[in-house]
Parts: C-alpha cells; structure tokens; sequence
C-alpha cells in the first residue's frame, strides 16, 4: 500500500478474483476471447486459474460449493475475491473484531485452508499472505497446464502416460478417462506430435510432505503389512579424486533400508497400473531414492548436506556438500539375516566427468 496510510489490515493489494457461472460452458469462451490462457487446475476441486500477466481470475466450477450457490443467485457473477495482505490470520482476525462474519469453506486433499470473511452477496473475501514467486498459493493449490507431446508406443513412455495426473511425492497415479486412453494406446505414430487439451506434472514444492501415517484402505491388507516388506540394506560411498590418488576406498556416506519405504512392492504395482500402464514380466521398476530416518540415512546430497549448510567430513578431512568433478559414487544393496547366506546385488558405480568444453564457433 502506499506510504503515510494508515494501513492496519496490512493489506498489499488485490491477488484474483474468481467466477461461476449455472450454466456449463458460459465464462470459458468469454475469457478466451479477452486473451486469458488457462495456466493450471486445481488439484481437488474443479477450478481452473487464467492468467494474463499479472491478472488472474478463477473459474470456479466446483458443484454443491459456495461458489455454486452464489452463481445460483446471483447468476454469472464474482463467486470470491482474494486480497494480498501482510498476515492473514492477523488481518482475519481484525476484521471479525470489527464485526466481518466468518465463512467456513471446505477444502479438499492437498489444498491449503485459507482465511475468510463473508463478503457481498455472500461470496467469501480471502486473505492471503503467500504470493511471492514458488511459494503462492497457486504453487501448492494448483498444478500446471505444460503441452505434451504425444510418442510412439515402444519409446520411453507409451502415449496414455501423459494423459496421467501424477504426483511425484504421494506416489499416486490417476488413470486418464476411457475415451482418451482408447485413442492414445490405439494411435499409430510415426513421428511425435504436440497434442493439446491434456495435463501430466511432476509436482515441486518448498512445503514440507506430511504423508499420512499408512496407505489407504484399498492399499492395505493383512498378507501385505505382515510380509510386504523387504529388508533390503543399501549403501551409498563416495570416492573423491584425493582419495582415488592415495589409494583410498572412500566413505560410506549413508545406509538405508528398503524395509523404511514408504510403499510396498505391491502397492507400487497398483499404483503403476491403475491408470492402464501395460506393466509386463521383466519390466524395471525404480522406487525412487530411499532414505531413513537417522542422520546419515538421506537419499542425497542434497539430504546428507541440508540443502549445502552441513558439509559432510569425509574420513582424509575433505569436506563435501555437493558431488565435484571426479566424484565416484557406488550404490550397493544386499540381504543378510544370521544363520542365510548374504544375498548381493552388486556394485552401480558412476564417476563425475568434468563439463567438455567444446570449441567456439569460428
């Protein structure tokens, strides 16, 4: 807000405004026209966030919601309003002590529970307090509309997988509807095309996973939480340069357990092939990296180090937050319970080259 206002909201300004219309169909070719793109969809309820610089408006098409019966009554119509403000629970907070209503509005899976307070005609008035840049509330709320392009069959990945709506960090995978897998799997392509009107993200976000405690139900049984698991130990060594030239094995810099994973084998499969994925025998499954919970049980770098803060001290007193040129790092993974023999998978070793520099164009 502008200097010398007084300001005691802390209000920073306006962030969207969000519509709804009683009939299908109606807003969308309306903001299409007036050069709106549609930028992402919400991740559990039926909204769709269009931008066009630094506006942005929401259409919120989500049945038997606020928004539902604001457009009931008052026809095509603002269904919400959300204003940028310092601190939003003190700002919420204010404006009930000086008489606003509060508003409850429900709130689906993943999706963040914002502050409210009735405004007219009963359309909620948000405050919000996270709009800068990765950290928003379109960052955590809403995922991205990328294009896609469509691939041949027998490469990388078949062509209904990008018709998936996954989500790296819940391990869940969403099948597409039948008409779209119908026509992507029975395609014939001989060169890959952009194809438009479809959605597939990974999800990145600053914000903590909280998983919860244990799968859902469907994912659960009896047979599956006694012997599911596989007590798999796996370690991770990093050889520097120095140590190579001195004749020094390295350090084992982390030890985890396949048996802390958050899936099971059977629930990874379910998970694989609930959206139509052809999984077949002799198929590789990657589980992701598998940390533990104790100190030097991270999944990476990027773990082990804080994110850069705490170098690891490596045994000949290099210090290491993150692999260097010349790094090798070997992975390796067996079973052993007293009384069986040691079961090995092996060494995976891979060595960091040194960026090639290629000659200047003349």
């Amino acid at each position: 807000m502008t200097d010398g206002f007084d300001n005691p909201m802390g209000l920073m300004g306006f962030e969207c405004a969000a519509f709804a219309s009683s009939t299908p169909g109606l807003l969308e070719p309306v903001f299409k026209r007036r050069g709106f793109t549609w930028v992402a969809k919400h991740r559990s309820r039926d909204l769709v966030l269009c931008c066009q610089g630094q506006i942005n408006f929401i259409i919120n098409r989500e049945p038997r919601s606020v928004a539902a019966y604001v457009a009931a009554e008052h026809e095509p119509s603002v269904c919400g309003i959300a204003f940028r403000v310092q601190d939003a629970h003190h700002a919420c907070n204010r404006a009930l002590a000086l008489g606003a209503q509060p508003i409850d509005i429900p709130t689906g899976p993943k999706a963040l529970r914002l502050p409210a307070i009735t405004g007219t005609g009963g359309a909620p008035l948000y405050l919000i307090d996270r709009f800068e840049d990765g950290k928003s509330i379109d960052d955590i709320d809403f995922v991205i509309f990328p294009p896609r392009i469509l691939v041949a069959r027998h490469t990388f990945r078949p062509p209904w997988f990008h018709r998936n709506l996954a989500s790296e960090f819940m391990g869940l995978v969403h099948g597409p509807d039948t008409a779209n897998f119908a026509k992507a799997s029975q395609a014939h392509i001989t060169q890959p095309h952009a194809i438009t009107d479809t959605m597939a993200f990974m999800l990145e976000t600053r914000c903590e996973p909280r998983p919860t405690a244990q799968a859902l139900a469907c994912l659960q049984s009896a047979a599956n939480t006694a012997r599911g698991g596989f007590d798999i130990a796996l370690e991770v060594w990093l050889q520097t340069p120095a140590m190579q030239a001195a004749g020094h094995a390295g350090d084992c810099v982390s030890t985890s357990n396949y048996r802390d994973a958050y899936w099971t084998v059977a629930q990874l499969v379910a998970h694989h092939t609930v959206g139509g994925c052809n999984l077949r025998t002799g198929d590789l499954l990657g589980t992701g990296t598998l940390s533990g919970p104790g100190v030097r049980q991270g999944g990476s770098m990027m773990e082990l180090g804080a994110g850069g803060q705490q170098p690891l001290l490596l045994s000949n007193g290099e210090l290491r937050a993150w692999l260097q040129d010349g790094g090798t790092v070997t992975l390796r993974g067996y079973c052993q319970q007293p009384g069986f023999r040691r079961i090995g998978f092996g060494d995976c070793s891979g060595t960091v080259l040194a960026v090639k520099q290629l000659p200047q164009p003349v």
